[in-house]
Formats: structure tokens, C-alpha cells, sequence
């Protein structure tokens, strides 16, 4: 995938383009993310069947953001996420 690849430039690939967009928005919607300010980060390595990604929302609070990780088959949270190389995620 393209560094700056959104999810409407994957859709082709993706494995269920319909199912993984609900899984993200629905990821969204259960975590009470605020849809003004917040961002949706998809990873950029592997096949691209099943992009994991981030959603990560701004805030005022320290550490001045909420940030969580998700499985992009199974849309459930990533506790540990080191293996989320910095140079491999662009955020959108």
C-alpha cells in the first residue's frame, strides 16, 4: 500500500470492504470517540486483506490524547502495540 493510503483507495483489496468499514465505524461509535476531532489511522504494511488501525482523538487532558489500537479482522483492541512501526502509519 501507498504511505498515504486511505480506506477508499483499499477497498478493492480489502477482504470485505463493507464489513471492515462497519467494524471501524462501529469501533468508533463503541468507544465514544468525538466524530469532530478524531482520526482514524489504517497501517500500511501486509497484504492489506485486513488493515489494523488507530483511532486516535485530541485532547486537553494530559497526555493531550486518547489513543487506541485495534485488529482489522476482528476489530477488537490491541493491547500491545509495539509492533505499530511509526514509519509504516500515516494518520487520515
Amino acid at each position: 500500500m501507498k504511505p498515504d493510503a486511505l480506506i477508499s483507495d483499499i477497498v478493492e483489496i480489502l477482504a470485505d470492504a463493507e464489513e471492515y468499514v462497519r467494524g471501524v465505524v462501529g469501533s468508533f461509535i463503541q468507544h465514544s470517540f468525538d466524530k469532530e476531532r478524531s482520526s482514524v489511522t489504517i497501517g500500511i504494511s501486509g497484504t492489506g486483506l485486513y488493515p489494523h488501525y488507530f483511532i486516535l482523538e485530541p485532547s486537553e487532558a494530559a497526555p493531550g490524547q486518547r489513543r487506541m489500537v485495534f485488529n482489522g479482522q476482528s476489530h477488537r483492541e490491541i493491547l500491545e502495540d509495539s509492533f505499530w512501526a511509526k514509519a509504516g502509519v500515516r494518520r487520515r
